[in-house]
Order: C-alpha cells, then structure tokens, then sequence
C-alpha cells in the first residue's frame, strides 16, 4: 500500500481496494466533511493608547529656562557690583559738603594766621631793622665785626638787642604746620580726588620748612634773621591757601549734581534689578510647572500602561475559558472607553 503526503489543508489520496470498498468510503466522506467544515474564529479589539501630549516638548522648555536663569543670575551679580559701588560713591558726596564747610572754616583760619605773621614782619621793619642792614651792608655783617674785635661794647649791646628782637618776632610767629595738618584732614573729608588738596598742603608746609631752616641757620651763624626771606615765603602760602579756597568753591558747586546723577543712575539699577528678579520668579515658577506637568505625565503613562497589561491579561484568561460572551463584552467597553476619552481630548484641543 502506497501513500502520497499533500501540502496542508489539502485533501490525502488513500487507495481503495475492492474488498474494503465500505470501510474505505465511510472514512474519505469524514475527512472530506472535516476538510471542507471552516473553523469559526472570534475576533476582538482592544485599543493600546497614551497619553496626547509628549514630555519632549516640557523637557526642552526646562532646559531653555534654566539657561535664562543663569543668565539673568549673571546680569543681577553685575547690577549688584554697580549698586554696591554707587552706595559708596554716594555716601562719600553727601559726607563732602560737611568737609568743605570745614575747609573753608580752617581756611580763614589760616589766611588770618598767615596774614598776622605778615602784619607783624611789615610792622617790625622799622628804624632798628633798618641800622641793622645798613650796618650789615657796611661793615660785611655783624658776626665779622664781633670776630675781629673791632667793635665796642656799645654796639656789640646794640647787635645783641637786635638779635632779641629778631627772636621775639620768631616767638610771635607760631608754627602753622600743626594747622596744615588739621587742614589736610578736613580737605580729605568725603573726598575722592583728595590728593590735589593734600599737594597743595604739603607744598605749603614745605615753604614753612625753608622757612625755619633759613631762621635756623640764621641762629646758628649768629646773625640777625632777615625777615624779607620769611614775608615772600607767607606770602607765597598766602596764594596756596587762596587757591585751595577756588578748588573748595568749584568741588562745591560740583557735588549736588554729581549727587543727582548718581541717586539717578542708583534707581535705575534698582529698577532693572527688580525687573530681573521679577524675571526670575516667573521663570521659577514656570519651571515648577513644567516639571509637574511631566510627572503627571508619566505617571498617566505608568497608569494606562499597568492598566492595559491587567486587561490583556483578563482577556486571555476568558479566551482560555471560550468565553465569548464576556470578551466580546469587554472589548466593547475597552473601545467605547477610548472613543470617548478621545472625543473629549479633540473637542478640548478645538476650544483652546
């Protein structure tokens, strides 16, 4: 006996023998039925779905507002600088007036210092003074006379008093460099290009150095001080002080507009400091959104995700049992469930 195996679904050629003719019949009539009986397959849909909107799109929102923020922090520390540097700036003019009110008072005081010790020189050029000089121009100074002996007891008494006069007018003449420092005190007062004033003062208790080195030396070589030397010196103080009281003038006539223009400059850095940390909140703030929209987000597709396996898994175990009923039922449910939900989000999406 011979057999020939066919392709599937097709239909096996056995031989009949005459002898088992019935039986042979019988079996290729079932095999026929059961080849040509199609076999009923139930089909049911469920719908996978996630939610509408992607976190891609908050994600680069974050990622873009962090940058704005670091620049922003950048250009507050920069705005910071400048307001720290116009507090002290500020603060320095307002102190300035006082100090200039003081510099000029000191300045008074001097000039009237200065201008006694030049009375007193012009009041002590008298008949005395003069002898003195014509017999210094005559006789070559009074230390040669005294050195050679050629003088008498009378006009060596005379040289001697005039001496003690001489000496008196130095006491009368007060050191003014104790003032000059009080003077660079005041000038330095709230100031900020002190170093102008403080040249000029210095200047000023230089020439009252010469001066007392010339009547040092003076003293030392036993000679009359010659009050010519000192009165050019004062007199060139004189001028210094004058023209300290021109800068005083000027700087206070600058002051209360320097004062504005930084008071100006202040408010509008307070101003787009404000507006940058005004800035800086909202970007906060919508960042914090934007990150709760994502956990939301994820949390949806966490939720839809354990969701769809637990109803593939119900729909398994009730194609295990041939439940039809019931997986036609929950599919249904499942699809009505998602048009629905589906509706609902394009119908939302055409209002906004």
């Amino acid at each position: 006996m011979a057999t020939d195996c066919l392709e599937a679904n097709s239909m096996q050629q056995i031989p009949v023998f005459k002898d088992e003719a019935d039986v042979m019949s019988s079996a290729i009539e079932k095999l026929d039925l059961q080849l040509k009986k199609p076999k009923k397959v139930h089909r049911f849909y469920f719908v996978k779905f996630w939610p509408y909107k992607d976190s891609l799109e908050d994600e680069r929102l974050i990622e873009k507002m962090d940058q704005d923020i670091i620049r922003i922090n950048e250009r507050y520390k920069i705005l910071r600088q400048k307001q720290i540097a116009g507090w002290s700036q500020r603060q320095k003019l307002l102190n300035r007036p006082r100090g200039i009110m003081g510099g000029m008072e000191w300045q008074k005081m001097m000039l009237e210092h200065l201008q006694a010790a030049l009375d007193r020189l012009n009041f002590g050029k008298g008949g005395a003074n003069k002898s003195s000089f014509s017999k210094e121009q005559n006789t070559h100074g009074f230390k040669r006379r005294m050195l050679h002996g050629s003088s008498n007891m009378a006009t060596e008494r005379q040289i001697l008093k005039e001496i003690a006069r001489s000496q008196q007018r130095l006491n009368d003449f007060i050191d003014p460099r104790p003032l000059l420092q009080e003077y660079i005190w005041w000038y330095s007062y709230g100031n900020i290009d002190k170093a102008r004033y403080i040249q000029m003062v210095e200047k000023m208790k230089q020439i009252e150095e010469r001066k007392e080195k010339a009547v040092g030396d003076a003293i030392a070589k036993g000679e009359p001080w010659n009050p010519l030397s000192a009165k050019r010196a004062i007199q060139e103080q004189i001028k210094l002080v004058n023209k300290i009281s021109m800068e005083l003038r000027r700087e206070s006539s600058e002051v209360m507009p320097e004062i504005v223009r930084i008071e100006k400059d202040l408010k509008a850095i307070e101003k787009e400091a404000r507006l940058l940390i005004q800035q800086q909140r909202e970007l906060r703030q919508r960042k914090v959104e934007a990150q709760e929209r994502i956990l939301n987000l994820r949390q949806q597709m966490n939720d839809r995700y354990h969701e769809y396996l637990s109803l593939l898994s119900d729909a398994r175990e009730l194609a295990r049992k041939k439940d039809v009923g019931a997986l036609r039922k929950l599919s249904q449910g499942q699809v009505k469930k998602f048009m629905s939900k589906w509706k609902t989000s394009k119908t939302l999406l055409f209002v906004e």
